[in-house]
């Protein structure tokens, strides 16, 4: 698929270096996860996993835009929403602007699938990486009417009804499983029905690993890219951010 895009002068993988490498840095947790399987980051970096899918993702830059290197999220997003790109990667949040944003009615085109498995992988097809967007908190109370009318508060929230509003207001995936309103657009229906069914989510790379490794992931990969270092020396730079 790739080279045939390649051939055809079409971005097959938007990918970035620049900022926090965020569509990288989730190609690169789901290629964990289908090379290593959900308990991946158990044994830290130290798992075989790490440099494979590293190796992969170095290949998958053979097929992104000649200005990946240093790329931000607007040039990643910009190449997909001006229809210059194949296969975009993101978190639901971004659903309402492939129609809002993207050109010759993008959102009516675009459609959802599931990561692609890795042969002799451990992973599960349908496996899915995900992220704790938000938290829900409430403060101590000393006062037993008030903890009570907190723990309804949360019982009131936490209804699917009023969970699939909050997902339809902030484009966020939450972790009780919600029904999908026909209403919807196709590609979101889609991407909900593939949560719910997921044999696991697993929070992504740097959700996973320690801040500092995370941090570390941008100028690594720069350097995986441009030769300097080669997977294995990836992880090692990986490795050496966090001690």
């Amino acid at each position: 698929m790739a080279d045939a895009l390649k051939a055809q002068g079409v971005i097959a993988f938007p990918l970035m270096t620049g900022e926090n490498a965020w569509s990288s840095m989730l190609w690169y947790s789901q290629i964990l996860l289908a090379i290593g399987g959900p308990d991946v980051y158990k044994n830290g970096l130290d798992d075989p996993a790490f440099v494979q899918a590293a190796e992969v993702l170095k290949k998958m830059f053979d097929y992104t835009s000649s200005d990946a290197v240093g790329a931000g999220a607007a040039v990643v997003n910009g190449h997909f929403l001006n229809f210059e790109a194949a296969v975009y990667t993101n978190g639901p949040w971004f659903l309402p602007r492939f129609a809002k944003e993207g050109i010759n009615d993008l959102g009516s085109k675009v459609k959802f699938a599931l990561p692609p498995e890795y042969v002799g992988g451990k992973g599960t097809y349908g496996g899915l990486a995900g992220t704790v967007q938000a938290y829900l908190c409430a403060g101590v109370q000393t006062d037993a009417d008030k903890a009570a009318a907190v723990v309804e508060f949360y019982k009131f929230i936490n209804q699917p009804e009023w969970l699939y509003k909050l997902a339809e207001s902030s484009g966020a995936m939450f972790a009780v499983k919600l029904e999908s309103n026909t209403n919807d657009i196709q590609v979101k229906q889609d991407l909900l029905a593939a949560a719910n069914s997921a044999p696991y989510i697993v929070k992504h790379f740097n959700d996973s690993m320690p801040t500092a490794i995370g941090n570390a992931l941008p100028a690594a990969l720069d350097e995986l890219v441009l030769g300097t270092v080669d997977a294995q020396g990836f992880v090692d730079l990986l490795k050496a951010a966090g001690q």
